[in-house]
């Protein structure tokens, strides 16, 4: 996706431009820890007290001369929770192209998949929790939601909640919320408890970047009278920057001490490709 089709999707209202992103998905929703009877062959592990008989592998025991039970992965329609960050700083930088239209774009993509492939989906942007709903009740709830007013302060989702209704936890963040390493923190006990989560964590070029050189004069705006600051943009850029490299490698390292799949996206050109991500938990 270029720069230029970027733009004229997210120029699009809402329902179409996530329709069109949505449309061009071509990998199913997918959860790798639902396990039970009756779906795909996962593997073998040795018998535990309490599996069911009719789950035991006879073929296999025999030749191992030992108890061996079968794993498959379970069909089954998925809960999915659609954690969207729409705090002030995904504001930046105003225009079509912010985190803000990013995430929300990405958000009714995967809601509208999901829920054609037979899933429920809840929009989890507040602290408040909505059970998980398919069909056009699940389109109407996620799209009325993500075209309200975008809510203001902390991104403080419900995450508790998830633990007991979900099985598929979708997190789009810049990560930037003082609290971003908690809610980390509380994703990775969703993990541990066999749920899946994603996360996306999105940045913007410039922030990437950091695009001031050399000396820059800012005008500052005190008492009603305007003063000008000279500063060596350089300087402060290289801080920056080592900040920034810190702040990158603590989330992943987070991300990866809780198994969880993480994927740095700093280049909306590649919606799509974030979108897959999403969708099948798959880094490409």
């Amino acid at each position: 996706m270029t720069p230029e089709d970027l733009e004229a999707l997210l120029a699009l209202p809402l329902p179409v431009r996530a329709r069109t992103l949505s449309r061009s998905l071509w990998v199913g929703l997918q959860t790798t820890r639902k396990r039970g009877p009756g779906g795909t062959f996962r593997e073998l592990r040795p018998y535990d007290r309490g599996d069911p008989l009719n789950r035991i592998d006879w073929r296999a025991s025999a030749r191992l001369d030992r108890w061996m039970v079968r794993e498959d992965d379970r069909l089954s329609h998925l809960k999915v929770a659609l954690l969207i960050d729409r705090s002030p700083s995904m504001d930046t930088p105003d225009g079509p192209v912010s985190k803000r239209a990013r995430a929300e774009t990405l958000a009714a993509a995967i809601g509208l998949h999901a829920i054609r492939q037979g899933h429920s989906v809840t929009l989890l942007d507040g602290a408040d929790f909505q059970p998980p709903a398919g069909g056009r009740t699940g389109r109407t709830r996620i799209l009325d939601r993500l075209e309200a007013a975008p809510p203001t302060g902390r991104f403080t989702p419900p995450v508790d909640a998830c633990a007991v209704h979900i099985d598929l936890v979708i997190l789009v963040s810049d990560l930037l919320d003082p609290g971003s390493e908690v809610l980390l923190e509380s994703l990775g006990d969703l993990t541990a408890r066999g749920r899946d989560v994603r996360v996306l964590h999105l940045l913007d070029p410039l922030e990437r970047e950091f695009g001031l050189r050399g000396p820059q004069s800012l005008d500052l705006i005190e008492a009603d009278a305007a003063a000008r600051l000279r500063l060596d943009a350089s300087r402060i850029r290289n801080a920056y920057l080592n900040n920034l490299e810190s702040f990158i490698v603590t989330t992943r390292r987070i991300a990866r001490h809780a198994d969880i799949p993480l994927r740095l996206s700093a280049e909306p050109a590649q919606l799509l490709t974030d979108a897959v991500f999403l969708a099948s938990g798959e880094r490409t």
